[in-house]
């Protein structure tokens, strides 16, 4: 009686390796041979097609047998793998510290170029930024480093830090920004300078492919080691802009013009293009980023330019 019924029960399944015909979801069918069967496809070998695998939800029957969706047995999780789960999706910041800017966007930059021949000469940039945004609150933070040397002697050698933070309107473009900012460069007229602006911003653009900010405010501007070390008001007017030309390439421009209240046409510009394409798209993206900074002083040493222009390219990981 036992080899009767597991030989019926076997008479039912549709065992891999047999010629089957399979009506499709289409309306199709397909005369194939089955190589294998599992709850979720069924793969075939067709004479004209080659392998095939087919979803079982876009099969409607085989050989004639109505196929109709598995049916998932309900489980019960217990609090503790919830708890991973969660734990599992968290971001716990940079380094996994919990507190290092979590559920920030982390990118780390780093160009690096150099000659050793009659001279040797070598170039180093990095950079860190750090940005989170809801409908409510924006924060940008980073900083970068320049260092070049010829020869061994140093010929670049700066380095700047900013913070900004925007309070923001889900129902209006209007905006509100206060922004604090370090610079310390070898050789500058000036040590080190204090920058801090505040004051309202506005979308002009935002749809899927281009956001473009518009910012006003008052500067507050003070230089250490320099022959001018008085604490200076400036008026401050910029854009941000945020391109995606397509899929793997985004397009980000900056530029702000500072002018002092006292001295309305000494002006001074801090400008930046970065062209960024993904060259992977997993969690811990690599991209080729290709940059162009501009800065244009009027107050400068007797002797040095007024303004200074640096390209560069850099690879970014996503941290």
């Amino acid at each position: 009686m036992l080899k009767i019924i597991l030989y019926s029960l076997i008479m039912l399944l549709p065992l891999p390796g047999y010629a089957a015909i399979i009506k499709l979801s289409s309306g199709d069918s397909i005369n194939a041979q089955v190589i294998d069967n599992t709850d979720s496809y069924i793969k075939v070998e067709h004479s004209v097609l080659g392998t095939l695998t087919i979803k079982r939800s876009q099969i409607i029957s085989l050989n004639d047998d109505e196929i109709t969706p598995v049916k998932l047995q309900s489980t019960t999780v217990s609090a503790s793998e919830v708890e991973v789960s969660e734990e599992a999706l968290k971001d716990n910041g940079l380094f996994k510290r919990g507190w290092v800017f979590p559920g920030f966007d982390r990118r780390f930059s780093l160009g690096i170029s150099g000659k050793e021949s009659n001279s040797s000469n070598i170039d180093v940039y990095t950079a860190f930024d750090a940005d989170y945004e809801n409908d409510y609150k924006r924060w940008d933070i980073g900083f970068r480093s320049n260092y070049s040397s010829d020869d061994r002697d140093s010929t670049d050698n700066d380095f700047r830090i900013h913070v900004n933070r925007d309070w923001l309107n889900p129902d209006s473009p209007w905006r509100y920004f206060a922004k604090g900012q370090y610079d310390w460069d070898q050789f500058k007229s000036w040590d080190y300078r204090l920058t801090g602006i505040a004051g309202p911003g506005y979308r002009l653009i935002k749809n899927e492919r281009l956001e473009l900010i518009g910012r006003t405010g008052l500067s507050l501007k003070k230089e250490y080691g320099s022959d001018d070390d008085d604490l200076e008001a400036e008026l401050m007017l910029g854009f941000n802009s945020d391109w995606k030309l397509a899929k793997l390439q985004t397009v980000e421009f900056g530029t702000e013009f500072f002018s002092p209240f006292e001295d309305f046409g000494e002006i001074r510009n801090l400008s930046h293009l970065d062209w960024i394409y993904k060259l992977t798209d997993d969690d811990r993206q690599l991209s080729l980023k290709l940059s162009l900074d501009y800065e244009y002083d009027w107050n400068v040493d007797p002797g040095d330019k007024h303004d200074e222009f640096i390209y560069r390219t850099s690879l970014v990981w996503e941290l």
